[in-house]
Formats: structure tokens, sequence, C-alpha cells
């Protein structure tokens, strides 16, 4: 590839103008502007050029489309194509890289300039507003000529022939007015063939240059076709070489003392080869004995794996077996497990509920016990004060009449003395056994 590249260092194109697109679409589209220019001074009536406002409208939709379609000129392609000049410059050398042809001592690429140019500039432009970019101005022209006279006619409801004339009148300068829109079309219709023929002339003359510069890197048909013949002449020269040595007598003595040499050693080979088979045959049928007894071995081997492979057999199916029963007992011990500790839980709960019942049923019952043991003891205490009161009020009141036995009298305090003090030490333990009760509780 470096062979071929310093080859291509001779590629020399001619060189373009460098120019800026901007500046040539301002020259496309400059003149059509400084006309509607003119037209609007016309309408605000700063120049004594009377136009309609329909018509002022109308070449402005025209204008619009003119400076899309200026943007597809071949003026602008053209000099879009003349600032690719380095990149079409290093995509020709390609180009003739991958289509490089050797005839004979020279290489050329087997290719066309001219297709190469056709898939280069392809996206330069859209090639639809091109095409109709002639044919819509003139048909817009005419179109907005018939709106704006659309748009300008009157009703003419005049009764009287003044009215009527004045109505007339103003038809007439509308239609007046209308035709502009008509000839600005015709305007840009003729300026944009003339940017098309200029800029295809000179993007031509361009490219006629350039494929002039590079021809001596392209194959023409011409230089195929002579080439071709050149090879085949000397083809032929060649074969008639060869002709003249085969005819020679002497060339085919030669031949048959080499042909007879090659088939006495072609018969020494089938010789040698022959006794090669039969030791072959004899090495062979050794070897077939031997194999046939290393079978045998490997029978009685066979059999006594099979014989292993059995036991083994045996003994899976009696592990699996085991393995089997002992997971059921461990199923089985383990649901009774559950169960009982099931049970267990269940005992514990219910001995848990009736140790709760039982203490709430004594903690009941030992209130009920102080309760009815504090009212027999207010119960006691009241009688016993009462019973001791009617006993002092009878002892004062039967006093005289006991006198004279003073003895029997003390023996009987002495007793109550006693049953005052047995009665206080009773009251005494019952207080104590109460107040131990609130302190449990």
């Amino acid at each position: 590839m470096g062979l071929k590249n310093d080859t291509l260092a001779e590629l020399a194109l001619p060189e373009a103008q460098n120019r800026k697109s901007a500046l040539v679409y301002l020259k496309i589209v400059f003149l059509p502007i400084a006309i509607y220019v003119i037209v609007l001074l016309g309408y605000f009536k700063v120049i004594d050029f009377k136009v309609g406002l329909h018509t002022v409208i109308m070449m402005g939709i025209i204008l619009f489309i003119a400076l899309i379609f200026a943007k597809n000129s071949a003026e602008l392609a053209y000099c879009h194509f003349e600032q690719s000049g380095a990149d079409f410059k290093r995509n020709l050398k390609e180009y003739i890289i991958k289509h490089l042809l050797v005839i004979g001592k020279d290489t050329k690429s087997n290719a066309s300039f001219d297709d190469f140019v056709e898939y280069y500039t392809r996206n330069l432009r859209n090639e639809n507003f091109a095409s109709v970019g002639a044919g819509i101005f003139p048909m817009l022209g005419i179109l907005g000529t018939f709106i704006s006279i659309a748009l300008s006619m009157p009703e003419f409801n005049s009764s009287n022939t003044i009215g009527l004339e004045k109505e007339i009148s103003m038809l007439l300068s509308g239609v007046a007015t209308a035709f502009y829109v008509s000839i600005y079309g015709i305007f840009l219709a003729l300026w944009w063939i003339f940017f098309e023929k200029y800029g295809m002339s000179r993007f031509e003359i361009l490219v006629r240059r350039q494929k002039n510069s590079t021809s001596s890197f392209f194959w023409t048909k011409e230089e195929i076709d002579r080439r071709f013949l050149q090879e085949n002449l000397s083809h032929f020269e060649k074969i008639g070489v060869i002709f003249e040595h085969v005819s020679n007598q002497e060339f085919f003595a030669e031949l048959n003392k080499t042909i007879d040499n090659k088939f006495k050693v072609f018969s020494d080979i089938v010789k040698t080869e022959g006794d090669a088979v039969k030791l072959s045959s004899e090495h062979i049928k050794q070897t077939m004995t031997a194999l046939l007894k290393s079978s045998k071995d490997q029978r009685d081997l066979v059999k006594i794996h099979a014989e292993i492979l059995n036991v083994i057999n045996k003994f899976n199916i009696n592990i699996k077996d085991m393995q089997m029963k002992f997971s059921e007992q461990y199923n089985k011990l383990y649901d009774v497990g559950n169960e009982r500790i099931l049970k267990l839980e269940k005992s514990v709960i219910d001995l848990e509920n009736n140790i709760k019942n039982f203490n709430i049923s004594l903690n009941t019952f030992s209130d009920e016990i102080l309760e009815k043991q504090k009212q027999a003891m207010d119960g006691f205490k009241t009688s016993l004060i009462e019973g001791m009161s009617a006993f002092k009020e009878a002892f004062n009141e039967e006093n005289i009449a006991y006198d004279n036995n003073i003895d029997l009298i003390n023996e009987l305090k002495q007793d109550i003395d006693e049953l005052d003090k047995e009665a206080s030490e009773i009251l005494q333990t019952i207080e104590k056994a109460s107040m131990l009760n609130e302190d449990k509780k």
C-alpha cells in the first residue's frame, strides 16, 4: 500500500477559486431582494410607484420560496465543490487505490472518473429543487396574479354611471398592480435559469480539467484492449517456442529415455510394495491372534466386573432400604415427639390456668374469711361490751340484795376479770392476723 501511495503522490488537481458560500448565496438573492425592496418603497409611498397590498404579500411569498430554492442553486453547489478540494483529492486517491489493476508493467485504476464525480457530488444539493426551480416561479407568479385580481375586484353594485366608472377604474388599477407578481415570478425563473446554467457550465469545466489532469491514473477502454492484444501476442510467441521444443527429435528421444527410467523405478516400487504387503500380512496375523487372546481376557474381566456391579447394586439397594426404614422410624419418632410436646405444652398451659384460677379463688376466699372474721369480731366486741355493761348495771342494782354473799361476788369478779383478759388477748391475736393478711395483699 505504501508503494501505491508513493505512486499517487504525483496526483495534482487544478486549483479552483476559494470563494465563501455566504457571499455566493448573497450574490444569487441580491437582485430579487432589491426588486422586492423597491416594491415595498412604492407601497409605503417613499417612491412614486403604485403597488397594492395583495401584490406585496404575493411577491413576498414568492421571494421566500426563492430564498429556499437559492440554497440548491448550481452556482452555490459549485462553490461547495470548490471548497471541498482537499477532501475530493483524498477520496479520489482512495478510489484509485481501491480499483488498481496491473497490466504488464503498468498499474492504473480500472474505474471511471465520471462515476466517482457523480457519487461524490450526489449530496451537494437537492436535485428535486433543481429540477422544478425553472418552472415553479412562473406558475407562482401567475397564481399570485389571479389571487391579486380576485382580491382587488370590486362588487359592481353601483346603479349610476359615475359609480360604475369608479369601480372599473379600481379593477383596472388592481389588475395593473397584480401583473407585477407575474413579472416578478418570470424574472425569478430567468434568474434561476441563469445561475443554474452558469454554475453547471463552470462545474463541467472544472470536472473536465480534473479528469484531464488525472487521466494518467485511469485505464481507458482503448488502452485495456491494446494491452490485452499485446499480452495475447506475447503468449502466442511463448506457445510457438514451446511447440518448437516439442517438435524436436532429440526432445522425443530424451522423453522416451526418461519414461523408461521412470517405468523401471515404478516396477521396483511395485515389487518392494508387494514384499511390504506380505510382511504386513504376517504382522497382521500375529496381531489378530494377540487381539483374540486379549478379547477373551477382556470378556472374563467383563464378567467379573458385571458380578462386582451386581453386588454393588444389591448393597446399594440394601442401603436404600435401610435409609427408607430409618427415615420412616425417624418420622414416626418425630411425630410422636411432636404430639407429646404439644400435649405437654397443653397440660402446662392448663396447669398455669388452674393455678391462676386457684390463686384468684384463694384470694377471694381469704378476702371473704377476713371479712367474715372482721364482722364476727365486731359483733363479738359489741355483744361483749353490751353484756358487760348489762352485767354492771345488774350488778349495781342487785348489789344490796347480795350483800350477804360477798365472797361469791368476789369470786365472780375474779372470773369476770380473767374472762376480760382472755377476751382482750383474743382480740389482739385477731387484730394481728388481720394486719398480716392486709400486708400480704
